[in-house]
């Protein structure tokens, strides 16, 4: 599969549109620091926005609805994407650079952040916190690990 080379510039201030739900513009902003890149594991997956439907209480064992479910922290799950190697070309250090925004990213718009690992071998990634107004919002993503 051919690399993407990742958006060019910085990701400029966060701002919140007059009107629009908190919860919206937060995934618009988080949306926004995700676009291009793709998460690697045995197949390389998009990253796309998640909303958890507020009628039901979160928890993970919802999120999982039966499923095996393993909890890691933000750093965990994008350790190896945020992280220069001595052996990047220029193209895998704007990777790791558009990923180090991601997280700072979601680190601004999110509280109480934590990764979900829904499955096993086809498993649903899910990096959700709470929006401002307590919402649960964030990113999904899929991983393939045999």
């Amino acid at each position: 599969m051919p690399f993407r080379r990742p958006r060019r510039g910085r990701i400029g201030p966060l701002r919140r549109k007059q009107g629009v739900p908190v919860a919206e513009t937060t995934l618009e902003n988080i949306t926004a620091a995700a676009d291009g890149l793709q998460m690697m594991s045995e197949t390389d997956a998009p990253f796309t926005p998640y909303t958890w439907d507020a009628a039901t209480p979160f928890s993970p064992e919802a999120l999982a609805n039966g499923q095996p479910i393993q909890t890691i922290s933000l750093e965990q799950f994008f350790g190896n994407a945020t992280s220069v190697q001595d052996w990047h070309g220029e193209a895998e250090k704007a990777t790791v650079s558009q990923f180090q925004q991601l997280v700072e990213v979601l680190k601004a718009e999110l509280t109480d952040i934590q990764v979900y690992r829904v499955g096993e071998i086809n498993i649903d990634a899910y990096i959700l916190g709470k929006d401002s107004a307590g919402n649960v919002v964030g990113l999904k993503t899929q991983l393939v690990e045999t």
